[in-house]
């Protein structure tokens, strides 16, 4: 399957990427797209359980063995995403701290925490370090 307008893209159709806030608006359209687009998606949950639903819809719609859930109670934790990068190709992050500090210092340093994270688990991906000039434009 290729992708309109990109007829060689630099994450490979058919590898796992990975999407956090699978269960909320637009990470659920960002795994669909993807999905749609001939990839794999492993979503990050705060609960497997309670997102089960997120499973059920994807499979009905593209087959199973397309979506995988992965738990990360806590993106602000230290590692949080470490286990969720390993095989996977690409990483889109959409989620949110959901904590709803009213505090900005609390809030804003564990958005930028996650974000960091993120950062760290997709720089240390095994993909990332044999397809570095991928990354890299021309």
């Amino acid at each position: 399957m290729t992708i309109p307008g990109i007829p060689d893209p630099a994450i490979p159709v058919g590898s796992w990427i990975v999407v956090t806030g699978v269960t909320g608006f637009i990470g659920s359209h960002v795994a669909d797209q993807a999905l749609a687009a001939g990839y794999h998606v492993r979503g990050i949950v705060r609960d497997v359980e309670k997102a089960a639903w997120v499973d059920r819809y994807f499979e009905s719609k593209y087959g199973p063995g397309r979506v995988e859930l992965v738990e990360v109670a806590d993106m602000a934790a230290r590692h949080a995403f470490h286990q969720a990068v390993i095989g996977a190709t690409g990483f889109i992050h959409v989620a949110h701290d959901m904590t709803f500090s009213t505090d900005t210092k609390v809030a804003v340093s564990r958005a930028v925490r996650a974000v960091i994270n993120a950062l760290e688990a997709s720089a240390s991906s095994p993909w990332r370090a044999i397809h570095r000039e991928s990354f890299y434009f021309q």
